[in-house]
């Protein structure tokens, strides 16, 4: 059975007064420990040294959509139908991309920025996406399709996404 945040400081908190485990917490302790384990995972991250969970998302593309962007739940995007949101949190790195199309896979080829950047023929064409170029960014990672899909198409990708803010009621077994 997995521990949840609320459970996990609890725990803490009876290891802090050993001399009597069973005093409940008072007033806002829990959430000044959450708000405390928040910081500390924060504080691991900013090291370079990301918590990151693996995982696989997956998301419609509809026609004209050229950039994907990975962002916390909390990020509220700009209105943009070129641009799809996926909030599973900021994309630490890419393991794999691919689009599905009734039953055949197409796999996306990860062309480095500096590649894309260069490259004048990069310009939004519409097609088969054959490369997924990505953009790094302190709050979200942007993710450019090349060429824009000509029609409806599901993306996936398989990568590590940073883990965002923790709450009373999260399951500790993502820690």
């Amino acid at each position: 059975m997995a521990l949840t945040v609320r459970e996990f400081i609890f725990q803490a908190y009876r290891l802090i007064n050993a001399s009597n485990p069973t005093v409940p917490l008072h007033g806002d302790d829990q959430e000044l420990a959450i708000r405390v384990l928040n910081q500390i995972l924060q504080s691991y991250a900013s090291s370079g040294l990301m918590l990151t969970i693996a995982k696989t998302v997956s998301v419609p593309i509809n026609l004209g959509v050229q950039e994907i962007i990975f962002t916390d739940p909390d990020y509220v995007p700009p209105v943009d139908p070129s641009v799809v949101q996926i909030a599973e949190g900021r994309l630490a790195n890419l393991d794999n991309a691919w689009l599905l199309l009734s039953g055949v896979t197409y796999p996306l080829i990860d062309k480095s920025r500096n590649d894309y950047l260069a490259a004048w023929k990069y310009e939004p064409l519409q097609g088969l996406p054959r490369f997924i170029i990505t953009f790094p960014g302190t709050n979200i990672v942007r993710a450019r399709l090349y060429p824009a899909p000509s029609q409806f198409f599901e993306f996936n990708c398989r990568g590590k996404f940073q883990l965002s803010s923790l709450t009373s009621n999260d399951d500790m077994s993502l820690v």
